[in-house]
């Protein structure tokens, strides 16, 4: 399997691309998610060094911070790890977690909502020094002012390395807790996982079985710059590593008759829209690209079962020897990684290091065989992990008519292909 995960990047989004769109393309949100895995240098410390924020609360009630973009889905909390909500008071304590990955990182997300749906509160931080050589991390909590709580339910995300560990906090608090250590059943062999992507894949066929009309998907996308290749169809991409894309298909008896691509900044800010339709493809933005705004593409119509379920998936392990595959279910989701290593380490364009490893993890959507999670890593020659993409699916629908701002691309672009042929 030498190579084939590194250069597997999006292998299932790769039906989602244009003909001229040659590089894979990018971060996230959870069912979308923003993991922040890259790892730096690991410090040296004999005590744990503290987030320096205390998560407060202004006296009178909730508040309503800028909403941020981290959420992630949860994974189990890895046997080697330890989370405790340590008790100093009944609404003031520590989060403390051990089994860190020295040098790492992690984002902790904590959330209360309370019973009336516009009442929330929301805080996000990353740890701003290195998690030093014994793993350990603290958070103060301190809902001390505030003037009740009752009623409202907290919860939490720390966003590691390994995972993300979601868990309540019960307030008033009583005593010390601790989060349940919740090792999943794994399967390693092949065959076992193929099955159940396979039925997996039998699901998402089922879904779109009879549907007349539009497949919608709505996904957030990194991949740094740094990383991206020369050849792709417009020039914005290299202005920033997370784009939000948005796909339109129209269905029909299973194949996709044509598509609409809308791709914005995080800011909601349209950069292309673009329609491929009989053959043809047309940029109603940008106006300028690298060739012209309408070209005849030379790929087949795909078929809709391999989009986003796992059918390709399946096709990559089923033709690979032997491969390091590991698999597990949580949460109505099945999460697959596929492991690689390359001795010796390989040079490629945008790392700094040789690669020495690379790993792929997917996530499933267990009761509609949708992927809504896809995630890269590099292990560098040096020793650190690199995140070098992520994909989330935030939206997968099936829609009777197309929304008015894909209906005008369809218009538009029918327009440049038509005046161009």
């Amino acid at each position: 399997m030498k190579r084939a995960i590194l250069f597997l990047v999006v292998f299932i989004l790769a039906g989602c691309r244009t003909q001229q769109q040659t590089t894979p393309v990018p971060k996230a949100t959870a069912t979308s998610a923003s993991l922040s895995t890259s790892v730096s240098h690991p410090t040296t410390t004999s005590q744990p060094t503290p987030i320096p924020t205390t998560i407060e609360a202004t006296a009178g009630g909730i508040i309503t911070p800028e909403p941020t973009p981290t959420t992630a889905v949860c994974t189990p909390l890895p046997a080697d790890m330890s989370l405790n909500i340590l008790y100093d008071s009944d609404r003031h304590g520590v989060i403390e977690v051990e089994g860190l990955e020295p040098g790492e990182r992690p984002t902790l997300l904590l959330t209360g909502q309370g019973e009336v749906t516009s009442d929330w509160w929301r805080k996000e931080t990353q740890y701003e020094n290195a998690v030093g050589a014994d793993g350990r991390m603290q958070y103060r909590f301190d809902f001390r002012g505030w003037d009740s709580v009752e009623g409202v339910e907290f919860k939490g995300q720390l966003i590691h390395q390994r995972g993300v560990a979601c868990f309540s906090i019960d307030l008033p608090l009583a005593t010390t807790t601790a989060v349940p250590n919740q090792t999943p059943s794994q399967s390693t062999q092949a065959e076992d996982v193929i099955a159940h992507l396979e039925t997996l894949q039998t699901k998402y066929e089922q879904m779109l079985n009879d549907h007349e009309g539009w497949l919608y998907a709505h996904y957030t996308d990194y991949f740094p710059t740094a990383l991206r290749g020369s050849e792709t169809a417009v020039n914005f991409l290299w202005l920033a590593d997370t784009w939000v894309w948005e796909y339109w298909y129209e269905v029909s008896q299973g194949v996709v008759i044509r598509k609409i691509i809308h791709v914005s900044d995080e800011n909601g800010g349209i950069w292309q829209r673009q329609l491929i339709d009989d053959g043809w493809t047309a940029w109603v933005l940008p106006v300028e690209t690298l060739g012209e705004r309408v070209q005849r593409l030379d790929n087949s119509t795909p078929n809709a079962n391999t989009l986003w379920g796992p059918y390709r998936l399946i096709q990559q392990l089923q033709d690979t020897t032997k491969p390091d595959v590991t698999a597990w279910e949580a949460d109505d989701l099945y999460h697959v990684t596929l492991y690689d290593s390359y001795e010796p380490p390989i040079e490629i364009v945008g790392f700094e290091e040789p690669v020495a490893a690379s790993r792929v993890h997917f996530v499933f959507d267990n009761k509609r065989g949708v992927v809504v999670q896809q995630s890269t890593e590099s292990l560098l020659a040096g020793g650190e992990w690199m995140q070098t993409q992520e994909v989330n699916l935030t939206q997968f629908d099936l829609l009777a008519q197309l929304p008015d701002n894909a209906a005008r691309t369809l218009e538009e672009g029918t327009a440049l292909i038509d005046a161009y042929r």
